[in-house]
């Protein structure tokens, strides 16, 4: 299994973005990218061209996109204040895709790179980019704003939606999260806040405290919120008997890092990853507090570290870890120009591989592993869900992990694929 990694693709100047990249999401249809001024494009995920025309729900920047657990919903929302949730199913299949070999379908490993260049190579004489249908559609819900002062809601600065139930989290000014609905017929509506002052209280200056990432387990249990102030609250997410009921406890505090947290992520071993400004990368053990069981912790408990991972010269812009390597690579990006992926399951925990672009790297995002199939279907509000906790991974290398994507301040969209395929 190689750990080196390769550029391979990036999308022309005439159809990038005209400002820097915030966020990119790569789903099993298209890969989705959202810019500075509120744009979002999609590309093929075989050739980086643009393969569709979006429309354009935010009228800022777009600083946050998240997807459920199949990658087909995903959840943007915008510095205006705007929450939209997206279909991407809707969106028109890809060349790869009519051949039968859309992402997440068995492909021919050694014909996955080649085939890639060959179709970048022929861009020239493909006609324009693809138009959906209805490209309206693709847009399932949108609101204009959360907040709610008679409940305590502030602007949606940064949002997650739940990888299984029509459900998002969301956090802004005074890092308190909440739980709104993401069903068509009352999207945003708030179903679940914090306590009042939890936040407060676990924080030693709450005047300036400022909620500025979020990341929502795999499972859906567990809600962890980076601040301006460096602190990590882990949160329990509870659902009453009868399905109706939310609930949000704190349950740990993080304090390793004194400036912004910029970068969450949950991996496949239970970690909790934390990117931040101080240009450190910690990593946190969260397997008690996602088994529950026993006493509820203290609201004011301290977690402790597992690993610190340095190497950065930059702020910590984003970090993910490779699906299909069951938690033993992750990625992260940085304002250094540079994205470094890190191998977890050696003694010391170091970087193996170190990709170096022109300009600051603000977003990553790994190929998705194919959807699951045969399993019983069950419905959540307007969303359906697949029972199975994990997809299938491959055992040759890296699979279909083996690629991953980035955004940066210079507006392109990049690809880098394993060297090993």
């Amino acid at each position: 299994m190689s750990l080196q990694y390769l550029a391979d693709l990036e999308t022309t100047p005439d159809a990038s973005h005209s400002t820097p990249v915030l966020s990119v999401c790569w789903t099993q249809r298209a890969i989705l990218s959202a810019d500075l001024s509120g744009a979002l494009k999609a590309w093929d995920p075989t050739t980086l061209l643009a393969a569709c025309t979006l429309p354009q729900p935010h009228s800022n920047s777009v600083h946050a996109l998240s997807t459920d657990r199949d990658t087909r919903y995903v959840l943007s929302s915008s510095i205006d204040g705007s929450v939209a949730l997206w279909d991407t199913g809707l969106l028109p299949r890809t060349a790869s895709a009519e051949a039968g070999t859309e992402e997440g379908d068995a492909a021919p490993q050694g014909d996955e790179t080649i085939g890639d260049q060959v179709e970048h190579d022929a861009a020239s004489s493909r006609q324009g980019p693809l138009v959906a249908a209805a490209p309206e559609e693709v847009v399932v819900c949108r609101t204009d704003t959360i907040a709610s002062s008679s409940d305590g809601v502030s602007e949606a600065w940064s949002t997650a939606l739940h990888p299984t139930l029509p459900v998002f989290a969301s956090v802004g000014i005074g890092a308190r999260p909440s739980l709104h609905s993401a069903s068509r017929d009352d999207f945003g509506s708030l179903v679940a806040i914090s306590p009042p002052h939890t936040a407060a209280a676990a924080a030693p200056d709450s005047s300036s405290l400022f909620g500025t990432k979020l990341a929502l387990h795999a499972e859906g249990s567990l809600l962890a919120v980076g601040t301006s102030t460096g602190q990590v609250f882990l949160y329990a997410l509870g659902q009453g008997e009868d399905g109706e009921g939310w609930s949000l406890d704190l349950l740990t505090t993080y304090a390793d890092h004194a400036l912004p947290v910029r970068a969450l992520h949950f991996d496949a071993k239970d970690h909790l990853v934390v990117g931040c400004d101080d240009l450190v990368v910690t990593l946190h053990d969260v397997r008690a507090q996602r088994r529950g069981g026993g006493d509820a912790p203290s609201a004011t408990r301290l977690g402790g570290t597992v690993a610190a991972l340095q190497g950065h010269r930059g702020w910590i812009m984003d970090v993910k870890s490779c699906p299909t390597a069951q938690g033993r690579i992750v990625a992260t990006s940085s304002t250094d120009r540079t994205i470094k992926l890190w191998d977890l399951a050696v003694t010391p925990k170091s970087c193996v591989c170190t990709c170096t672009e022109l300009d600051e790297v603000w977003c990553i995002d790994w190929r998705p592993t194919p959807p699951l199939r045969g399993g019983q279907e069950e419905r959540g509000g307007d969303r359906s869900v697949w029972t199975a906790t994990t997809a299938s991974t491959s055992t040759g290398g890296l699979g279909q992990g083996s690629k991953f994507v980035t955004g940066g301040h210079d507006g392109r969209v990049r690809m880098y694929r394993s060297a090993g395929v």
